[in-house]
């Protein structure tokens, strides 16, 4: 660690940092706060998330490593201080919450309950003595040349006149971490943060509440192979970050910010970091895509196969920013996603599309009615045979997201083979195919042909993302 300079001093006592600061050091500590100027005419931004890990489930059970404390939201009460090494376990019942740790009971309560990880106080005193208080997690450094760095838990990046000065806020280097266990029979999964369990009328609700830089340490390797370019895996981290910013809230009328699943983007935690993704999420920090003044949903996929889409083509919203691209760097690399082949029976097929609530009888044919904007992608499909009451029955499948359901396909852009029995009646059908995923925005190995060959990450993303800035600051 870097030594502080003659004109300022650390200190440390306990868990708390302290600050000398001379009176005209050029630098501004800024409380966060969110969408309010701060000193110095900097807008301050929102710093944390809130995930939805789990709904309607019957227990849940924890483990911590550091310090935290289980908290009764309603009451305001401390319900106990977890050991390390102690196996916590909440479960709904009635209309609140039980509590055991290491299988003898704690107490019922109404919930929510908050499992919160020490926060470090960190104190600024200037040179005419005045003193500031506050947890790290509500600070930022502003230096006289306007950057700004965060006091995130573990670790403080500080700059004074001109020196940088970084100090572990961790004592011993200790990072609080929690181990959370969704049903008695899944495995415990390490996460960084708090996290709360509320009691819903179906069970219960497991949510864990971090900063927006941490959460994407848990999301950008779940969603892009970290032996990729590094320009590839920053052009992931702002499209991630976008994605997050613009659907904050989503799902606020349930107390969380945007799930864990596919159904936003992929966040596994703490024990799916990885070094390689986390320095491209550092060296983006704040960044997202801007169109018309506002974060955009920045849509990606694993492969295009040659081709990406307009986004009316594969959902049915227009979005200016979604436009279909040729493709040509994602088929190289290694690629595997390109001529995938799967073969269906009449009954394989007639399963597959009653698994999608498309439910045939018999299956006659499957005829191709419309190709998206590339030409490459089915748009809409026809499927003719007999309903379940033997009557005749057509079913057009539109939009090319609905197509790949449907058939239970990689991506849409395919080709099919029918073969027919003596009797001309439909035998099975091959399809052959490339890419995988919806094929709206980036591509992510189209991202890593693009860095092999020299593009910047920035040049990667405003190649996917039609008219898009890109905005510092988390574009608010």
């Amino acid at each position: 660690m870097p030594t502080a300079s003659s004109t300022e001093t650390l200190h440390r006592t306990g868990n708390k940092i302290f600050w000398a600061l001379p009176a005209v050091l050029p630098l501004i500590i800024l409380v966060l706060a969110m969408a309010h100027p701060a000193e110095g005419n900097v807008q301050v931004t929102p710093q944390s998330v809130r995930v939805g890990i789990a709904q309607m489930i019957n227990d849940s059970s924890f483990t911590v490593h550091g310090k935290y404390r289980l908290i009764d939201n309603y009451s305001e009460d401390v319900v106990g201080v977890p050991r390390e090494g102690e196996v916590w376990q909440v479960k709904p019942f009635g209309n609140g919450i039980n509590v055991w740790a290491d299988n003898k009971p704690v107490g019922s309560f109404v919930g929510p309950l908050s499992l919160e990880a020490e926060k470090h106080r960190v104190h600024i005193m200037s040179g005419n003595g005045s003193l500031i208080q506050k947890d790290a997690a509500e600070l930022a450094v502003q230096s006289a040349a306007g950057s700004v760095s965060y006091l995130d838990d573990g670790l403080a990046e500080l700059w004074a006149q001109g020196e940088n000065i970084t100090a572990a806020l961790s004592p011993a280097g200790v990072m609080n971490l929690s181990e959370i266990r969704i049903g008695t029979r899944q495995p415990f999964r390490t996460y960084r943060g708090d996290f709360e369990f509320r009691r819903t009328g179906d069970g219960l609700l497991v949510i864990n509440q971090l900063g927006i830089e941490e959460y994407l340490y848990g999301v950008v390797p779940a969603e892009i192979q970290s032996q990729f370019p590094a320009e590839a895996i920053k052009a992931q981290a702002v499209a991630a970050r976008s994605y997050l910013i613009s659907n904050l809230g989503n799902y606020s009328s349930h107390g969380f910010d945007i799930l864990s699943t596919q159904n936003s983007q992929v966040y596994k935690g703490y024990e799916a970091e990885d070094l390689r993704t986390s320095r491209a999420i550092d060296a983006t920090r704040g960044e997202v895509l801007i169109f018309r003044g506002r974060p955009i949903p920045a849509f990606f996929h694993a492969s295009s196969g040659g081709y990406t889409e307009n986004s009316e083509d594969i959902w049915s919203a227009v979005l200016p920013y979604i436009r279909t691209k040729a493709d040509p760097l994602d088929s190289g690399g290694g690629n595997k996603h390109y001529n995938w082949q799967v073969t269906y029976s009449q009954q394989e097929l007639l399963n597959q599309l009653a698994a999608q609530d498309y439910k045939f009888q018999t299956i006659g044919d499957l005829k191709v009615l419309a190709m998206t904007a590339s030409g490459k992608r089915v748009k809409t499909m026809r499927i003719t045979g007999t309903g379940e009451d033997g009557s005749p029955k057509v079913v057009d499948v539109k939009n090319a997201n609905n197509v790949r359901s449907a058939l239970g396909l990689k991506s849409a852009l395919f080709d099919i083979i029918k073969s027919v029995d003596d009797t001309g009646h439909l035998k099975e059908i091959t399809i052959t195919g490339d890419g995988w995923g919806h094929g709206l925005g980036l591509s992510q190995w189209g991202a890593r042909g693009m860095a092999e060959k020299g593009y910047n990450y920035r040049e990667i993303l405003q190649y996917y993302y039609t008219g898009v800035s890109i905005a510092g600051d988390y574009g608010l």
